[in-house]
């Protein structure tokens, strides 16, 4: 199966093969470039010059267009203490690891939590998890094989504490405790 960047490439391939044909085919035109290479330098033109330019203007145009929507200023990269609150009003404490790239707006949680039915803990990850504004959203699985979906609102750009709300998928619920809720401390 072909892989997303691959078919990413491709299109703008595409499209930067056809502009060149039309500019250098149809209109009278004519571009040149040189580039430096292994020491030497390498001069090309006509539609390969305009094929290259084109090209680049659009995988930079591309690019750029896919980090503005992706960026945010919010930052919760790091180490968190975590208390989960359950559906029946019971607290289980934890830990738990947020990396995030500067800027980007995908996560990776990882961390563990207290466990009552298979003590000590059970571990966590995300699947996916986003910051779309101020909403964090994100896909877990836990050791047991529990998956569901938790969100909630980030009030700050770096907040000290934050909460979640979680909702098990009621096939794969195992402790039955469908909801409930996550409270973030950053540790120092």
């Amino acid at each position: 199966m072909m892989s997303v960047k691959l078919f990413e490439f491709l299109v703008i391939a595409s499209v930067s093969l056809a502009i060149t044909f039309v500019l250098f085919k149809k209109l009278d035109s004519y571009a040149e470039g040189k580039t430096k290479f292994l020491g030497g330098s390498i001069r090309y033109g006509g539609s390969l010059g305009g094929f290259l330019l084109v090209c680049v203007v659009l995988f930079h145009s591309y690019s750029k267009m896919l980090a503005d929507g992706e960026s945010t200023t919010i930052d919760l990269n790091g180490k968190w203490d975590i208390v989960l609150t359950t559906g029946n009003d019971e607290r289980r404490s934890g830990t738990a690891t947020i990396q995030q790239q500067e800027d980007s707006a995908r996560l990776q949680i990882s961390g563990e939590i207290e466990s009552t039915i298979k003590p000590p803990s059970i571990s966590f990850s995300s699947l996916t998890a986003v910051l779309r504004d101020a909403r964090l959203v994100f896909l877990y699985e836990t050791s047991d094989r529990q998956i569901g979906i938790a969100m909630g609102d980030i009030q700050s750009d770096k907040p000290k504490t934050f909460s979640v709300s979680y909702f098990d998928v009621l096939s794969a619920d195992t402790n039955d405790d469908l909801e409930g809720g996550i409270k973030f401390s950053r540790t120092k």
